[in-house]
Parts: structure tokens; C-alpha cells; sequence
């Protein structure tokens, strides 16, 4: 078991990773092509993964939403599970906290 920091710091370093991927693809990748949509999956796929290592109290919700890929691009390419994940963090962040707790694997 982590503690609240150690998941506190992976969250935002995953967070600062999501921004340079998401700058370096902007100004270096076309959009529409098949290195821009792998590029959008790995940057939903790291933002997802700050978000299961989110604590209250460190960080909020709010700093989540105001990154320029949220919501998130669920048009991209991947599994139909990654889709439906991109999609309920799209519709309710909390909810996807609350439904990652319940069934955490």
C-alpha cells in the first residue's frame, strides 16, 4: 500500500506528463492522423491513471477539468472499455472516483 503522498506526487506528475504530451502533439502532430489519435489515447490513458492515484485534499477536482484535453477525446482508437471509462470521467469525474473505489481491482 502507497501512502496519500506517494499517490498525491504520482497523480500530479502524471498530470505534468498529460501536459507535455498533450503540447508536444499539438505542435507537432497533425491532427486527424494515426500518431495524433495514439498520442490523444495516451494522453487519456495517463490522465485516467492520475485520477486513480487522485486524494482529496491535495489536489481538487477542479484542477482536473480546467486542462485543455478535458473532456476528454473519446473518439480515439483503443479498447471499448477505455472508451466507456473516458466517457463516464467525461460525465461525472466524482462518480468515476466513486465507481473506481467500488470496483477496484
Amino acid at each position: 500500500m502507497t501512502s496519500p503522498e506517494k499517490r498525491a506526487k504520482k497523480a500530479k506528475d502524471l498530470l505534468v506528463i498529460c501536459d507535455s504530451l498533450y503540447q508536444f502533439t499539438k505542435e507537432h502532430i497533425e491532427e486527424g492522423t494515426a500518431a495524433y489519435k495514439t498520442m490523444i489515447g495516451k494522453i487519456n490513458f495517463a490522465f485516467s491513471q492520475s485520477l486513480r492515484n487522485y486524494t482529496r485534499g491535495v489536489s481538487s477536482i477542479a484542477e482536473y477539468k480546467k486542462k485543455p484535453y478535458y473532456p476528454l477525446d473519446i473518439h480515439v482508437e483503443g479498447e471499448k472499455r477505455n472508451r466507456w471509462k473516458y466517457r463516464l470521467i467525461n460525465f461525472s469525474i466524482p462518480l468515476y472516483l466513486l465507481a473506481h473505489r467500488v470496483f477496484k481491482r
